[in-house]
């Protein structure tokens, strides 16, 4: 990619000095509290990493961030200083937030282009949406060259890059991205890597869920450990050193000593069931 390029193929603006806070959020399903008084904030430029287990709140704080996940039940999410909370999906992408949900939420049926271009929807103007899914396509030689192609037919790996095109096609600031290595080939992985360096390179804040603390090795300065909803250890990804607390939470040891301090927390709360998104309501509902 050309020196002075954005990610997307656009010439590099102003950095991003914005920054993606959260405090104390608490949200859940139907009333009942999954995530507990999370804080994490991330700067234009950086990645952190969410690390944990399934079932320990990831997607579900992610989502609460994005907007696809109302009403929060306690807490804040601001971007530069504004209150998004309780803003909607769309409102929250008009302020530059956008999230790649887990399993890349596309439609089969249509073409990579169509995709794509349907992450655009907070553009005002035909001629807007063509420009950027230009830009779009410029920066993802594989897509443009599979533009016609039903997304149904594409590899793992191209659809991955196609929910992140997609995401692209406003421009912003922050990027959420949830379980991006899911059934991908270490080759892939590494391709996936390069372009989310490449979008930290030009300011972008990135929110990276994961459960491969490989991956968040390779692109995170810094980590939050979930364990059962609740952050368990966080710091400098550098200094992630003691694998055995580590093991521990990922093998719900942890998460015994934390339900602990929460006694209202639920046994069997939606996110202990092996996965932290609620039941199915409609494959897209995530799309923005």
């Amino acid at each position: 990619m050309p020196d002075g390029q954005t990610a997307d193929g656009q010439t590099a603006g102003p950095p991003n000095t914005k920054t993606l806070e959260v405090r104390r959020l608490t949200c859940g399903y139907g009333g009942r509290p999954v995530i507990f008084g999370v804080d994490l904030r991330v700067r234009g430029g950086e990645c952190l990493a969410v690390l944990g287990s399934n079932g320990a709140g990831k997607s579900t704080l992610i989502r609460s961030i994005a907007g696809t996940l109302r009403p929060v039940l306690g807490g804040e999410v601001t971007v530069a200083g504004v209150q998004l909370a309780r803003a909607g999906a769309a409102e929250v992408v008009r302020h530059a937030v956008r999230l790649v949900p887990e399993g890349r939420r596309l439609f089969p049926t249509m073409t990579v282009e169509e995709n794509i271009e349907l992450g655009g929807f907070t553009l005002r103007s035909k001629r807007d949406r063509g420009r950027r899914l230009a830009e779009t396509l410029e920066a993802f030689p594989r897509l443009a060259e599979r533009r016609r192609q039903l997304v149904g037919t594409l590899s793992g790996g191209e659809r991955q890059m196609t929910a992140i095109a997609r995401a692209l096609m406003t421009d912003p600031d922050f990027l959420l991205l949830d379980e991006p290595s899911l059934g991908l080939a270490p080759k892939i992985l590494l391709e996936i890597g390069e372009l989310i360096t490449g979008l930290k390179a030009r300011g972008t804040g990135v929110v990276l869920v994961e459960q491969s603390v490989g991956l968040a090795e390779l692109l995170a300065e810094r980590y939050l450990l979930l364990s059962k909803g609740a952050v368990v250890a966080r710091g400098d990804i550098a200094d992630m050193a003691d694998r055995t607390s580590m093991a521990d939470a990922y093998l719900g040891q942890t998460a015994v000593s934390a339900a602990a301090h929460h006694p209202d927390r639920a046994a069997d709360d939606p996110s202990s069931a092996g996965h932290d998104n609620p039941p199915p309501g409609g494959e897209h509902a995530d799309l923005p």
